[in-house]
């Protein structure tokens, strides 16, 4: 089994592709992750209200930082411009046009990524997220869209 973290909102899973750079060759000197607990999911009742549960912190390419909020429910993520219904539009390369899904749902506050088939891989503190694989991430943790940076800060209501 790789990482069993069901999405409940409908969305199928991805398979994104491991690699840095897009070679198709795991990232060199990257262990594996983990395998989290058995049976980790997220229930996001239909109809729940945007409730802001965290924020994606970045400095890459801007000095004093940017950042995206994450509401609950569904936040999908991509490169600026190259797809319509982004909720989370990043203004680099090697993101893909439709890059990753972040599930956020509160009481508690946790989020789920999901790589979408991206070209250059999604990366949970410089670990690759293998075909499908979905990653319960932490306060604190680096996550990697391609070669964008960003940080994740986790609200606790």
């Amino acid at each position: 089994m790789v990482c069993g973290v069901p999405l409940t909102d409908g969305a199928a899973p991805g398979a994104p592709d491991p690699a840095g750079g897009g070679t198709g060759r795991p990232h060199p000197g990257a262990a594996a992750l983990p395998e989290p607990a058995p049976g980790v999911a997220l229930e996001i009742p239909p109809g729940a209200p945007a409730v802001l549960v965290g924020f994606l912190v970045s400095f890459d390419h801007v000095e004093l930082g940017q950042y995206w909020p994450l509401h609950q429910g569904k936040n999908t993520l991509g490169r600026q411009g190259a797809a319509a219904g982004l909720d989370i539009e990043i203004s680099h390369p090697t993101t893909s046009s439709l890059h990753a899904v972040l599930l956020a749902g509160t009481r508690p506050s946790r989020v789920i990524v999901e790589d979408n088939r991206s070209t250059n891989g999604t990366f949970v503190n410089d670990n690759p997220l293998a075909p499908g694989q979905r990653w319960e991430l932490r306060d604190g943790d680096r996550v990697r869209f391609g070669l964008f940076k960003t940080l994740l800060k986790i609200i606790e209501p």
